[in-house]
């Protein structure tokens, strides 16, 4: 899984239960320009992801509040060359995709100026061959075209049904 998911055209990042990242994709490298073993190695990555403290204090007092389930939300990370990223995310709770890694929250999310902004879906024909079937990154019918919150919404979704699979 941990290789699928490496390979997915979107941001993918989890947390482990001490708040450290342990698992960047190389989506999310490509697009922050930091690489999986500078930001899995550093002990406080936050800080380098959202260097302006007020700003990193207010996402995560609104993320707490929310149990950490955030939904098509757009959050701006830093990148390596300075520049600013717009990144439309959902953050949900993971059981069993990544458990090697300890993982226990993961993130996914698209460039995008707002969660409003339609966008063109990377990867859309996605299927994941998983015990003995192919699993669907988005659902039958879902439009190539939809809006950024739609997009991690749904990505939020289908990889808490590839969770629940994990877990069988």
């Amino acid at each position: 899984m941990e290789s699928v998911l490496n390979n997915m055209r979107f941001f993918i990042d989890a947390v482990s239960g001490n708040g450290r990242i342990v698992f960047w994709n190389d989506t999310a490298a490509t697009m922050t320009g930091y690489p999986a073993q500078r930001i899995c190695a550093e002990p406080e990555p936050w800080k380098i992801l959202y260097p302006d403290e007020t700003y990193r204090s207010r996402l995560f007092i609104d993320a707490s509040k929310k149990g950490w389930d955030i939904r098509g939300e757009l959050w701006k990370l830093t990148c390596a060359d300075g520049s600013v990223l717009p990144l439309t995310i959902s953050v949900f709770e993971v059981n069993s995709l990544l458990k090697n890694l300890n993982a226990v929250k993961m993130a996914v999310g698209v460039r995008a100026p707002s969660p409003d902004a339609e966008i063109e879906i990377p990867g859309y024909e996605l299927e994941i061959q998983y015990k003995g079937g192919l699993f669907r990154l988005f659902p039958e019918g879902f439009p190539q075209r939809a809006t950024a919150g739609n997009i991690c919404t749904t990505l939020r979704d289908r990889l808490l049904q590839l969770d629940a699979l994990s877990a069988k």
